[in-house]
């Protein structure tokens, strides 16, 4: 009995978990309307949120948000940092997420994130990429997927009890992804 309310409270966590990581992404789909255009990455700048154990570059300053979620009987900080720059949103999620998640293993994890993400979605036209790979050394899930004349391209990352998301939402018209593939690349670990 004890057992399957423990499983019920980690189910629990990663929906609400997936839930909010939906959200910050369709934020940033519907918040674009503006022609496409491209910046170069060189101009962009590391950012790093105060106490936190990574780096990534944005091109302007995020805004960030920080909210407390009960996930699997345990107040858990989901932070979510994202920029705007011309036809693109790009983001980045994430939770310190409660030690029995581990008991899932790392890529059902990845894999019930991703379904619970594009369940949640609508319109979602169709699914382009979905890999379980690694992202420097890390269990990662990478994604793309197209939506509404949009494209939503991405990865989920787990290190050690920390789940990442980091994301771009851009026009499907976009024929350079440079920009949006170095954004995912410029995740890095704080040694």
């Amino acid at each position: 009995m004890e057992k399957q309310k423990s499983t019920k409270g980690w189910k629990k966590g990663i929906i609400i978990f997936t839930c909010l990581a939906v959200v910050g992404g369709a934020a940033g789909f519907f918040s674009m309307n503006k022609p496409e255009e491209r910046i170069s990455s060189s101009k962009w700048e590391s950012y790093s949120p105060r106490n936190s154990r990574f780096l990534i570059q944005f091109p302007k300053a995020p805004e960030a948000t920080a909210d407390r979620i009960n996930v699997a009987n345990t107040l858990v900080t989901y932070y979510h940092l994202s920029a705007e720059e011309k036809d693109s949103v790009y983001a980045i999620t994430y939770l310190d997420f409660p030690g029995v998640w581990k008991l899932l293993g790392v890529k059902k994890l990845l894999n019930k994130t991703f379904t619970k993400m594009i369940e949640r979605e609508k319109d979602v036209e169709q699914v382009l990429e979905r890999e379980i790979s690694s992202y420097k050394g890390y269990p990662a899930l990478t994604f793309r997927y197209q939506k509404a004349g949009k494209e939503l391209m991405g990865k989920f990352i787990v290190v050690g009890t920390t789940l990442y998301r980091i994301s771009v939402t851009y026009p499907q018209s976009t024929t350079d992804n440079a920009s949006s593939k170095a954004f995912l690349d410029s995740f890095q670990l704080k040694q």
